[in-house]
């Protein structure tokens, strides 16, 4: 199994599921990770926490979260899931320490992936 599909496993990733859902085409698997650390709705996420901008910050983490789902990278997922649900009932304050653990999650996958 290639490495990184076994630290991803460690760190509580649903790498078979997500490899079935891949059709076991472990390079499009690899391909979409890199994605991921691309993807620019975490820096809205970001922004819109500092403006407390409810709509968009829960656009920006309904974005995350299934991306993140779909990915099967539960660990990131579950911290995405404690940012939207305070905001899917308006609240916009106390957002910035999941918005941390979900970057220092981000920054696990960089590692895992080679990326830093």
């Amino acid at each position: 199994m290639n490495d990184i599909f076994e630290k991803l496993e460690e760190w509580g990733c649903d790498v078979p599921g997500t490899k079935a859902r891949f059709l076991n085409d472990e390079n499009l698997y690899i391909t979409c990770l890199h994605g991921v650390l691309e993807d620019k709705s975490f820096e809205k996420l970001g922004e819109a926490i500092s403006e407390h901008d409810c709509k968009k910050a829960f656009d920006a983490t309904h974005n995350i979260k299934g991306f993140l789902a779909n990915m099967g990278l539960t660990p990131m997922y579950n911290i995405a899931i404690e940012i939207m649900e305070p905001l899917r009932k308006g609240t916009v304050t106390g957002h910035e320490k999941n918005y941390k653990a979900l970057m220092a999650s981000k920054e696990k996958l960089a590692h895992i992936m080679g990326k830093n």
